[in-house]
């Protein structure tokens, strides 16, 4: 496990404060066109602190296409959030009405990785999955 990174996080609609009052709220449930925010987190289990630097990559499957996004770390800047990656997803006028399967990968400078996919976790419960609906 020492060679592990911990991965975990949440979907939230992704859409500016000003724009909408549920903003960052969570949420599994998307209608085509809506901005699905991805919040992760990655956790050096040796140490229990978040593993800095680290390169996360988001793999979005609907239908039979697989979008991959590289996960930006909100480390620094004017908005720091230290521990936390996000992405960006807006689900496309073609994804079918269903479930749809994610995973982000993290890897540490220092070549150790770690992968998040609720569809393998014990929160694989389908009715509390992603999914686009109608």
């Amino acid at each position: 496990m020492a060679n592990k990174l911990i991965v975990y996080g949440d979907t939230v609609l992704f859409l500016p404060a000003a724009q909408s009052p549920d903003s960052c709220t969570a949420r599994s449930r998307f209608k085509r066109g809506e901005p699905v925010g991805f919040r992760m987190t990655v956790v050096d289990p040796m140490t229990g602190k978040w593993v800095e630097g680290a390169e996360l990559v988001l793999n979005v499957t609907y239908g039979n296409k697989t979008d991959k996004i590289d996960m930006r770390d909100r480390s620094t800047g004017n908005n720091a959030k230290p521990g936390m990656w996000t992405g960006k997803w807006v689900v496309p006028d073609d994804a079918p009405a269903g479930i749809v399967k994610w995973t982000v990968t993290a890897k540490a400078k220092d070549g150790r990785a770690g992968e998040w996919s609720p569809a393998t976790t014990v929160f694989g419960v389908e009715s509390s999955m992603l999914a686009v609906v109608n």
